[in-house]
C-alpha cells in the first residue's frame, strides 16, 4: 500500500469531500477519485459512500483511518530521525499539554529548545488529558504532559517529571481569605470546578467523605481555566485547582490559597508517549529539555 494513497485517503476522510481534498492536495478531482477507487479495489471493499451532501466513510473507512493516522505519524518520525542522523536540526514535535503545564512549564521548555535548536518546530496543543490521550494513541500527538496516574494505559510509557499540589483557592477579597478554615466552612460558599473527569477531584471529595461530610457541589463546572480564574476574581467563588495553574495569580496577590490542614493533595505531572523500539532524536531533545526545566523547578 503506497503511503501517498494513504495520505490522499486521509485527506478525503478528514474533509468529507473529494473536491476539497483534491484542492488541498493540488490534484484534480478525477485523479483523486481514481486513487480512492484503486485503493478500494486493492482492499476489496468500499471505503466511502458518495452522497449529495458529501463523502461519508463506511465502517471499513473508519477502520482504515485509525491505522493510516498511526502510519502517517510514524513516517513523520522516520523523516525526523533521518534528518537528525545526517546533522539536520529541523523537524516538528507535537505536544499535548494540560492548562497548568501550558502556563507554568511549557514556556520555559520552548524557550530552551528555541535557544538550543531553533530549527525544531514545536506544536503545542492545550487540552484535558482525556482528550490528549486518544490523540496520542492515534499519532496526532508525539507526547502528552499533565497530571495523570502512571500505568493507566497499556502501551503508553509514563514518566513523572515534577510534583504539583492541588488546593482550595479564592480571591484575595473573599470572606475566607487569610483565615484558617475547616471543611464544614468550605461548604457554605459557591464553587466553580473543573470537569469531574479530573482524577484529583475524586481525591478532593474523598477528604470530605472521610470526615463524614458531603463534598461541596459545584455551582459552575467549566473546562476553561481562564473562565474559572475570572469568576474566582469576582470574590464570591471557591475553586480546587492545581497550584501551577495559578502560580502567576498567586505571585500577583490576586488569588490566595486557603489554609486548611485537612486538605493536602499532591499529584505527579507525567510525560506520556507511545511505546516504540527507538525514540526519534527530535523527541529525545524535547524530552531531555522538559526534564531539565522540571529539575530546575524543584
Amino acid at each position: 500500500m503506497d503511503s501517498r494513497d494513504l495520505k490522499r485517503f486521509l485527506a478525503v476522510y478528514k474533509m468529507g469531500s473529494i473536491g476539497a481534498a483534491a484542492e488541498s492536495l493540488y490534484l484534480s478531482q478525477p485523479a483523486l477519485s481514481k486513487c480512492i477507487r484503486l485503493l478500494e479495489e486493492q482492499l476489496g471493499t468500499r471505503l466511502f459512500e458518495r452522497t449529495p451532501t458529501g463523502t461519508i466513510p463506511t465502517k471499513f473507512g473508519d477502520s482504515l483511518s485509525l491505522h493510516a493516522k498511526v502510519i502517517e505519524a510514524e513516517l513523520r518520525n522516520a523523516e525526523r530521525e533521518i534528518s537528525m542522523l545526517i546533522g539536520a536540526t529541523k523537524g516538528e514535535v507535537s505536544i499535548g499539554v494540560t492548562p497548568s503545564v501550558a502556563a507554568a512549564i511549557m514556556p520555559r521548555v520552548v524557550q530552551k529548545i528555541h535557544a538550543d535548536r531553533p530549527g525544531i518546530h514545536l506544536k503545542i496543543c492545550e487540552g484535558l488529558m482525556e482528550n490528549n490521550i486518544p490523540a496520542l494513541r492515534l499519532g496526532e500527538l508525539d507526547m502528552v504532559i499533565g497530571g495523570w496516574t502512571q500505568g493507566m494505559h497499556a502501551k503508553l510509557i509514563t514518566e513523572p517529571v515534577i510534583r504539583d499540589g492541588v488546593g482550595v483557592f479564592c480571591s484575595k477579597n473573599h470572606p475566607l481569605s487569610g483565615k484558617k478554615v475547616n471543611l464544614r466552612a468550605l461548604s457554605e460558599y459557591p464553587w466553580v470546578m473543573a470537569p469531574h473527569t479530573q482524577f484529583w477531584l475524586e481525591m478532593f471529595e474523598r477528604v470530605f467523605i472521610t470526615h463524614g461530610l458531603n463534598p461541596p457541589l459545584a455551582n459552575i463546572t467549566a473546562n476553561s481555566t481562564l473562565f474559572i480564574k475570572e469568576l474566582l476574581l469576582g470574590n464570591e467563588f471557591l475553586t480546587f485547582l492545581p497550584t501551577m495553574l495559578l502560580t502567576r495569580d498567586i505571585k500577583l496577590g490576586l488569588v490566595v490559597p486557603l489554609e486548611t490542614d485537612q486538605i493536602s493533595v499532591k499529584i505527579d505531572v507525567m510525560v506520556c508517549y507511545r511505546e516504540r523500539e527507538a525514540q526519534p532524536s527530535l523527541f529525545n531533545v524535547v524530552l531531555s529539555s522538559l526534564k531539565e526545566v522540571c529539575d530546575l523547578s524543584t
